[in-house]
């Protein structure tokens, strides 16, 4: 369902910069004095502001102030922060896409890895990598350093995902 806010609304409403990706309040509001910077971050990490008893992800705002246009899938953070809004910072995405473009986060608890799509052998002697596409997993091999099965894994991601590829960040112990 697409939002009735007008472009022309969100303009009389908020103004925004499209070089530090801030909404900022150019009209007045109840407790926003003008000029100041709107919105407040979930826990995920997204900005969100509400209009007209409504909230919008500001990233979702921030397309249609510059396009005049909801975008028609999901769209990307380029760089994998969900809090920068900078228009040069976001692209229309599918949803497969964007789950590429996320960041290298494994949430199991029980991983035995730092690196994203890289696990322990059962014999728990070698490394193990793995990459998933398209609801399918491909075994990308065995190798004795963990390093080794995480350089396998970003070979394979940059070939298979291309623009939507990031190299996989390590993840703390």
């Amino acid at each position: 369902m697409k939002p009735n806010l007008t472009q022309e609304r969100l303009r009389n409403l908020l103004s925004y910069d499209p070089e530090t990706g801030y909404f900022r309040s150019i009209c007045r509001r109840k407790k926003i004095p003008l000029g100041a910077i709107v919105g407040s971050t979930n826990k995920h990490g997204y900005v969100a502001i509400g209009i007209d008893w409504r909230r919008y992800r500001a990233h979702h705002l921030a397309w249609f102030y510059v396009y005049n246009k909801w975008p028609d899938g999901e769209l990307d953070h380029i760089n994998g922060n969900p809090n920068d809004n900078r228009i040069s910072n976001l692209r229309e995405a599918s949803s497969t896409e964007n789950k590429r473009n996320a960041l290298g986060r494994n949430s199991r608890k029980n991983r035995k890895s730092r690196f994203k799509g890289v696990s322990r052998t059962r014999d728990n002697k070698k490394w193990e990598a793995r990459i998933c596409v398209n609801y399918k997993c491909l075994r990308l091999g065995n190798y004795l350093t963990e390093e080794e099965a995480s350089a396998a894994y970003e070979a394979k991601a940059k070939e298979l995902f291309g623009e939507f590829y990031r190299p996989p960040s390590p993840i703390p112990p």
